[in-house]
């Protein structure tokens, strides 16, 4: 008589798979929806700020200051006049919680990889995304160093996140204005309060002296400065060689730009005086591109269902950047 071997099948195992498979399913769902989330965020920042900006927030007063002695010289100045304040308040609003997204998701792929490394148990407690300024800081022993928020995670996601870090080699710009740091520094700063934004025109599109007839400029000074009533953007000394017939104009072109504005001691901060427009963009950019689509998400997801995401609308950092 021939007896039939019946394979055992582990149901607890079974469970366990189809378990894993629905969380990282919901995993990468809670993910996108974070960076939809971030991008509305940057499109609600846009659709505020460009009007704003070509708006013609300002116009140019001209006053004039005649010499105490000398009848043919005067001094001009040139000042803002402000016709539509900046949402400042909202702004910061804005950018505090796009921060948070961002940074959350972060979170998020660190917890996702320690899920996967850890199955079928569940990942250490404690698991996040470490972002360190120096390496000694981040290969540092204990719970000061970055270990204890890699625990269960693989060695493949672990250099993974390592070169993701400021101090990476493969990052050719400052470390301190590395995008991940910058995450860092502004999400601390808006825990506690609202990152400070501030209006200015730091960056003159173009201010000279253009057409002149009859007249001398002995000195000409373009300024820098807040965008505010009554902020000076040029003074000029002028001599007339004819009272009568005689003009000077000046091309005034400028290029308001708003910017991280840090007060008293933390003027030390990485951000501080940074163009907030072109800083979320890189921090945005950075997370989506070179975190979760080229290193990370590749990691976690089949490769069919990360390349099926090529950067749709929904999720792409929606950033103009004025120059």
């Amino acid at each position: 008589m021939a007896i039939r071997r019946r394979h055992s099948v582990n149901i607890l195992d079974t469970v366990l798979l189809v378990k894993y498979v629905d969380t990282m399913d919901e995993a990468l769902e809670a993910l996108l929806e974070k960076l939809r989330r971030a991008a509305q965020h940057a499109r609600d920042f846009m659709d505020s700020y460009q009007p704003w900006h070509h708006g013609d927030p300002y116009r140019v007063v001209c006053d004039f200051e005649p010499h105490p002695t000398k009848p043919d010289i005067e001094k001009r100045c040139w000042s803002l006049e402000l016709t539509r304040e900046p949402p400042l308040a909202y702004w910061a609003a804005l950018t505090g919680e796009l921060l948070y997204q961002l940074r959350s998701v972060l979170e998020h792929l660190a917890y996702a990889a320690a899920s996967r490394d850890s199955h079928p148990y569940a990942p250490p407690s404690g698991v996040g995304f470490p972002i360190f300024l120096k390496r000694n800081k981040y290969e540092q022993a204990g719970v000061h160093g970055a270990e204890p928020r890699l625990a269960g995670m693989s060695d493949t996601v672990r250099a993974l996140i390592k070169e993701l870090q400021p101090f990476d080699p493969g990052w050719d710009g400052e470390p301190r204005k590395h995008p991940l740091w910058l995450l860092h520094e502004l999400s601390d700063t808006d825990r506690h309060e609202s990152p400070h934004i501030a209006a200015g025109f730091a960056r003159l599109g173009n201010i000279q002296v253009g057409q002149r007839h009859n007249v001398e400029v002995l000195a000409f000074r373009p300024r820098e400065g807040p965008f505010e009533d009554g902020a000076k953007i040029a003074t000029a000394t002028v001599r007339w060689l004819d009272p009568v017939d005689a003009e000077v104009h000046v091309n005034l072109s400028l290029g308001p730009q708003i910017a991280f504005s840090v007060p008293g001691r933390a003027a030390q901060k990485p951000y501080a005086g940074l163009p907030v427009l072109r800083t979320l963009a890189d921090i945005h950019g950075f997370v989506v591109r070179q975190v979760f689509y080229d290193r990370l998400g590749h990691y976690l997801f089949p490769d069919e269902i990360i390349q099926g995401i090529p950067l749709p609308a929904d999720i792409h950092p929606p950033w103009i950047v004025y120059q």
